[in-house]
């Protein structure tokens, strides 16, 4: 018997009311003049028992002339597998880039992380 698709997207608007970075407990204001803002748009695949998805995730900063300028990208791409009632193995990738910045030409922010995950989720429910 065939199984049905079902892909769902999903936009998100948000305001950063905190914009810091810290390394070893040093904490860096990445900027105090602009207002940052983080908008997201993803897609997610369901099939069975397997569901695949992927999201981007840009912080921007909003201009008086109603301009935004990105100067970071967030990208997460996963896939989850119900193994049984209350079992799924999931496995994530996420990465974050600094975004060159149309106004200025280059980022002052050239920092990047990443980081893949390997879960065993567990989950009930008392009835």
């Amino acid at each position: 018997m065939f199984g049905v698709i079902l892909v769902s997207w999903f936009l998100s608007f948000g305001y950063v009311p905190q914009l810091t970075e810290s390394v070893e407990q040093t904490t860096t204001t990445l900027e105090t003049q602009y207002i940052p803002t983080v908008a997201e748009i993803g897609l997610r695949a369901d099939y069975h028992l397997l569901s695949v998805y992927g999201s981007v995730e840009t912080y921007q900063y909003y201009f008086d002339t109603l301009s935004f300028a990105p100067f970071r990208a967030d990208y997460k791409i996963g896939a989850e597998l119900r193994i049984a009632e209350g079992i799924t193995a999931v496995i994530e990738h996420e990465c974050d880039h600094a975004v060159v910045s149309s106004r200025s030409g280059k980022s002052s922010n050239t920092y990047g992380s990443m980081n893949t995950k390997m879960v065993l989720r567990l989950s009930g429910s008392s009835k």
